[in-house]
């Protein structure tokens, strides 16, 4: 178990060193940065009549004691804005994502060289999958706290959170695993980029479309089904419907997984 750990490790830097050079890591962290700043500012100016920029007249102190008066209801809703926002980008982020990496590692022959290592296939994929979601899914969760710490700093990690947490990974997951599935059967980044967005855009569209079951939706989208969970934007949902959703999609991306290990194993590079 310890040279499976070991060995996988050692895959993921080498992809990393290899895939993720500058400006790609820098790009997406200044993307979700810029992205939280501006959403942090909207909600207040909308909801609250109140921008983070200072202007004249402006009294720090009261200001300060306002937030610190509506910090527990306002910090997990902004937390969960952004990081439902940023689930609804990832139906384009990731499947570009994964063309310029995983499914280019096919076309150029970087995945021949990948193999010529002491490297499993299995290994190979699972560091290609860990990679994605660490990268950009990282980057956006890091987004979320930042908003949240304009609030409150040291704002204590609740039920809420923790629930908003666990959807947002879970769902980055789900599309990374299917997208990386399109990357190992075309062999593509063209058609895993345009393939991977539009089989989730479309199946975006079957889940909001009322002939369908609504537990539809909620397996396709547990960020979603938390988040009109912890807002209160759905009154019919129930925790154990909040539930299914997540274990529903882990086991979608187990399958996926197995599936993508399956498929490369036999698959001539």
């Amino acid at each position: 178990m310890k040279e499976e750990g070991k060995e996988l490790l050692a895959t993921i830097r080498l992809e990393y060193a290899n895939s993720y050079r500058f400006p790609i890591i820098e790009t997406i962290l200044i993307f979700f940065l810029v992205l939280s700043l501006w959403t942090t500012n909207s909600l207040l100016a909308q909801q609250w009549h109140i921008n983070l920029y200072p202007g004249e007249g402006w009294d720090g102190t009261e200001w300060v004691a306002w937030l610190r008066d509506i910090r527990t209801a306002i910090a997990p809703t902004v937390y969960g804005n952004i990081l439902n926002q940023l689930n609804i980008l990832f139906y384009s982020l990731i499947p570009l994502l994964i063309g310029f990496t995983t499914a280019k590692a096919f076309e150029d022959g970087t995945i021949r060289v990948f193999l010529s290592y002491p490297i499993r296939r299995g290994a190979y994929m699972i560091a290609q999958f860990l990679l994605a979601i660490m990268i950009i899914g990282g980057g956006g969760f890091l987004a979320a706290l930042g908003a949240m710490a304009v609030f409150v700093p040291f704002f204590p990690i609740g039920w809420s959170v923790l629930l908003l947490t666990v959807s947002f990974w879970t769902s980055l997951a789900l599309i990374t695993s299917s997208v990386m599935l399109i990357a190992v059967i075309s062999g593509r980044s063209a058609v895993t980029a345009v393939g991977g967005i539009a089989l989730w855009n479309i199946l975006l569209l079957l889940a909001t479309n009322p002939l369908f079951q609504i537990d539809f939706a909620r397996i396709l989208n547990p960020m979603q089904t938390s988040y009109d969970f912890v807002m209160g934007l759905d009154d019919a949902l129930q925790y154990s419907d909040v539930l299914f959703s997540l274990g529903t999609a882990a086991f979608l991306i187990v399958i996926a997984l197995i599936f993508i290990i399956v498929l490369f194993k036999q698959k001539e590079v």
